[in-house]
């Protein structure tokens, strides 16, 4: 679910540019990433390992920034609705 929530969301930033290129090379990225390490996993699986979990490491390390900054926002608004609420 992680990875298809995160492709949708960049494919929908990528998206609202006006220019083609960009999405060209978002898709060609993503196939050029599939097949590399469809092949990597079948030739080298150690490697393929390796980069898997470096990719979760960094998933996990942006997800934790992302639920950090939402709830820092969330309880700015919240502090800012109850001190106005009181008034």
């Amino acid at each position: 679910m992680t990875t298809h929530l995160t492709k949708s969301g960049t494919r929908a930033a990528a998206n609202t540019t006006p220019e083609p290129f960009s999405n060209w090379a978002l898709s060609l990225g993503e196939d050029v990433l599939a097949v590399g390490l469809s092949y990597a996993a079948l030739q080298h699986p150690i490697i393929a390992l390796i980069v898997a979990v470096l990719l979760l490491v960094v998933i996990v390390f942006f997800a934790a920034m992302i639920v950090r900054f939402v709830r820092r926002r969330f309880s700015r608004m919240r502090d800012a609705y109850s001190s106005s609420a009181s008034l």
